[in-house]
């Protein structure tokens, strides 16, 4: 039916623009790794804050639209008239002005990643004016970017899970088991970047200490 196939466009939708943030962190590999290739920063500051911005808000994209693909599945299984009224006879609108919202969301949270980046010593790295902003930095970057996000979905996915097996619904739920691989990838493949966060953190809690230096520097280099 209509509904059905309305319900159907939107994760297609989702997940392609999931795919697009995923493109544009790949477009800036070059760059990472020619500068790995001559052990050095020489494409000078603007480069150095562009690619980091990019990836900063690739991130943040993704971490939404699994947020958001999370939210729709639970929609269609857990209140399925709703959310036929809700994408109806307006799923492209409504669908595409919520893409639209995140992607600028995600610009607006990257810009730490411009006002934070630095060439210095030959690499462009992380420099923060005070351990203060180096806090607010990484707790930002890792609640919103990946903690709170993927909390949601888990508690969604958990009830889900529940009234599926109370279901016939469990026999088919393909959609179910594309978005939970998603999930699962993401926090895995993010989840060193943001414990390396973590890390400094508490690096600046204790007051500095070498050995959680070096481990954070291990996780994400400079």
């Amino acid at each position: 039916s209509c509904a059905v196939t309305n319900r159907r466009n939107v994760p297609i939708l989702l997940i392609f623009h999931l795919a697009l943030a995923d493109v544009v962190t790949l477009l800036t590999g070059p760059i990472y790794l020619r500068a790995l290739s001559v052990g050095q920063w020489n494409m000078g500051l603007a480069v150095c804050r562009g690619g980091h911005y990019l990836c900063a808000a690739a991130m943040y994209v993704s971490v939404f639209l699994i947020a958001l693909l999370g939210l729709h599945r639970c929609l269609v299984v857990s209140r399925p008239t709703t959310a036929a009224v809700t994408v109806g006879g307006h799923t492209g609108q409504l669908a595409h002005g919520v893409v639209a919202v995140t992607w600028l969301v995600a610009l607006v949270l990257a810009i730490p990643s411009i006002i934070f980046r630095q060439v210095k010593d030959g690499h462009c790295q992380r420099l923060h004016s005070s351990d203060s902003w180096l806090v607010v930095h990484n707790l930002l970057e890792t609640i919103l970017g990946w903690a709170l996000p993927l909390t949601a979905v888990a508690a969604g996915y958990g009830l889900l899970v529940h009234r599926l097996r109370q279901t016939r619904l469990a026999r088919r739920g393909r959609t179910f088991r594309l978005v939970a691989a998603v999930v699962v990838a993401f926090a895995v493949a993010w989840g060193p970047y943001h414990l390396a966060s973590v890390l400094e953190v508490a690096m600046v809690a204790q007051g500095g200490g070498e050995r959680l230096k070096g481990v954070t520097k291990a996780i994400r280099p400079p």
